[in-house]
């Protein structure tokens, strides 16, 4: 009720202004709320003055549309530049207009991290309506993603930025241990805490 009376409040104007993510902000949230009243009937309780915790990750991990619902994992996409235009991954632009690209042109789009703006502005709806975050992002040795997302965490209370070193079903596999967790009832700082070095455990590998 409390989440409710403040998105009826104010936050749906917030959250009405940020881009973000792979779905509707505002049916996301309404989405957890109804997760969290699920856990609670299957014996999932948070210790009192517990935030509830948002599970996020950036679009580079290349989990399934089906795997981010079961776990209620809210997606923040990175960009890519093609023809001049900076677009949304996984919002604007697919793997399969990527390729159509690059067979008709011969080259491969750029792509740029999300600002500290950009991050302010994806993670201030969640911690308005009562969230404590928990972000994974691509290796920060491979863009500038990890450090604006920290910078941004930094200018908010119970944003905690994973750097995930590394990328797609690597990073992936670290975002569904923090969700794994999150469902046991753990709070967001211990999440953090417990998966910020998981990637000494993973490999992940392209051919």
């Amino acid at each position: 009720k409390r989440i409710a009376n403040k998105l009826a409040s104010g936050v749906v104007k917030i959250i009405e202004k940020c881009y973000t993510t792979f779905i509707n902000p505002i049916q996301f949230l309404q989405k957890c709320m109804t997760t969290l009243e699920n856990n609670q009937m299957n014996g999932v309780n948070l210790m009192e003055g517990q935030k509830k915790v948002l599970i996020s990750c950036d679009s580079t991990c290349d989990l399934s549309d089906e795997l981010m619902q079961r776990y209620s994992i809210s997606g923040n996409p990175l960009f890519v530049v093609m023809n001049g235009k900076t677009l949304r991954d996984g919002v604007d632009v697919y793997p399969d207009d990527i390729y159509a690209y690059y067979k008709n042109t011969g080259e491969i789009p750029k792509t740029t991290a999300a600002n500290m703006d950009d991050f302010l502005a994806y993670f201030r709806p969640f911690v308005d309506a009562g969230y404590a975050v928990v972000h994974f992002t691509i290796s920060s040795s491979m863009s500038a993603t990890f450090n604006n997302a920290r910078m941004a965490a930094a200018e908010l209370e119970d944003v905690y930025v994973i750097d995930s070193k590394c990328l797609s079903t690597g990073s992936g596999l670290e975002v569904l241990k923090a969700a794994e967790l999150a469902q046991a009832g753990m709070d967001a700082r211990a999440i953090a805490s417990e998966v910020s070095t998981m990637w000494e455990r993973v490999d992940a590998s392209f051919v």
